[in-house]
């Protein structure tokens, strides 16, 4: 915690304090304004991703509360703004509704099923994954799901990220809906 304000000091000494954000704030090319991003990829049909969902909206939620923007990424075609819409607030998702019918997300990230879940930083064209793996172990594999999930992956990423830690890590594969590229 010490190192934090030692550069925090040493940022305002340089660049004038009135420029300095949160320590997981950065103003992107795109118009984001996080640092640290979440995106987990969705599909309104796939039920392991809907089973998903009570646990997507906690994670949003806590997100959203330490300043870490959730990307909740859709990458099929043919669904609308509409559908992705309704789906999400049906679902309680917390989040930013993306489009990805041409899979740009999908192969940025390299995602292959929903849902999968990710941490990183930077923007699509050169996104750094800090996490890539399952949200938790409610589902052992497709058809074998337990009773409440205990091992909680995507969470303890982004708690480690936001604590500083940017090691990356591959947490242990997602089960879900193949993604079709």
């Amino acid at each position: 915690m010490a190192s934090k304000w030692v550069v925090l000091v040493w940022l305002c000494l340089t660049a004038g304090c009135q420029n300095l954000k949160a320590a997981n704030q950065m103003q992107g090319r795109d118009g984001f304004d996080s640092r640290i991003r979440c995106a987990v990829f969705l599909s309104p049909d796939c039920p392991i991703a809907n089973a998903m969902a009570p646990t997507l909206g906690r994670l949003g939620e806590y997100a959203r509360q330490e300043d870490i923007e959730t990307l909740l990424i859709y990458p099929r075609k043919g669904l609308t703004n509409s559908e992705v819409d309704t789906h999400a607030q049906a679902y309680g998702l917390v989040g930013r509704v993306v489009l990805d019918p041409d899979c740009r997300w999908v192969k940025a990230l390299n995602a292959s099923v929903t849902p999968e879940a990710f941490v990183f930083t930077g923007e699509i064209k050169d996104a750094n994954v800090l996490y890539q793996g399952r949200i938790n172990d409610l589902y052992r594999s497709v058809g074998n799901r337990q009773e409440q999930a205990r091992t909680h992956d995507f969470r303890k990423a982004i708690q480690r990220s936001i604590a500083g830690n940017w090691k990356q890590v591959v947490g242990p594969p997602a089960v879900g809906c193949t993604i079709e590229r």
